[in-house]
């Protein structure tokens, strides 16, 4: 693999890393259901801090993935394997998937932008209008993974995913 698909699925697992951290700490899809854990965190200094991290961090990470003005994003790699692999009709169905997910990529990218590296002073408009559902970003990943897979291979993204520890496989004692 090239240091620029490197980067790419690197960046790709920190951002899954930090979904799962965010995810289990606001109790979403976890099979073991902690009811009480997001009010106990966002009312814990400490613990809120790293909630509001892992959130960032997300950002920051899938920006990478995504952004269209990067050299090393997903598009870029998959229209350079489409020129050299002829077309290639999984890399062009890919594509095709990303691009239709281009609005939440746009927020994405413009959430990251406006509020977490840069803060905008309409930061909030942006934060606040963050209306997405997780089932959106779950497109997202799924769209991404099929780009990496063709790309690369399954058993590739396999071991990176691996890597991840699965919001199921935390616990929390209050």
């Amino acid at each position: 693999m090239t240091s620029s698909f490197d980067r790419l699925i690197k960046n790709y697992s920190n951002a899954r890393r930090s979904w799962e951290s965010w995810c289990f700490m606001i109790n979403v899809d976890c099979e073991n259901n902690y009811p009480e854990l997001p009010f106990y965190i966002r009312n814990d200094n400490f613990l809120s801090h790293y909630l509001y991290l892992s959130f960032k961090d997300f950002y920051i990470e899938i920006y990478k993935v995504v952004k269209k003005s990067s050299e090393d994003n997903i598009f870029n790699m998959l229209k350079k394997f489409i020129s050299t692999n002829n077309d290639n009709v999984n890399a062009c169905k890919a594509l095709e998937d990303l691009n239709n997910i281009d609005p939440l990529i746009t927020k994405i990218c413009n959430i990251r932008d406006k509020y977490y590296a840069h803060l905008d002073k309409n930061f909030e408009s942006y934060i606040n209008s963050n209306t997405t559902s997780v089932i959106e970003y779950y497109k997202c990943f799924i769209a991404i993974e099929n780009a990496i897979i063709v790309l690369s291979s399954k058993e590739m993204l396999q071991t990176y995913l691996d890597e991840i520890p699965s919001r199921n496989d935390f616990s929390f004692k209050i």
